[in-house]
């Protein structure tokens, strides 16, 4: 996979999850761009404790892992862990794990 076809697809997760108004409702930081089509933020607080997201594209299987973690003190745990996701399934995942909400 190429750089601009991992842009392609990273841009396209962000767009699902709902682009602008998303960014705006979450306050995420530093979003980053992964090699395979991966996308990774930070998140605020929320109720889950989690302050990092990371959205992969399965290409094989046309469908998307979810993993919801925390960086603390230098050190990385994955809190949890969902494989398999539909696109229209990022929103109200990500709504229920970190409770919030990414529309008025």
């Amino acid at each position: 996979m190429n750089k601009e076809q991992s842009q392609e697809i990273a841009n396209t997760i962000v767009k699902q999850l709902g682009g602008r108004r998303f960014m705006m409702m979450t306050g995420v930081k530093q979003f980053m761009l992964g090699s395979n089509g991966e996308v990774s933020f930070k998140l605020g607080r929320n109720k889950s404790k989690c302050n990092h997201v990371k959205i992969e594209y399965d290409y094989g299987r046309d469908l998307y892992n979810v993993v919801f973690g925390r960086i603390y003190n230098y050190e990385y745990k994955e809190l949890e862990r969902t494989d398999g996701c539909f696109f229209d399934m990022l929103e109200e995942l990500f709504e229920n794990y970190t409770g919030m909400y990414l529309r008025l």
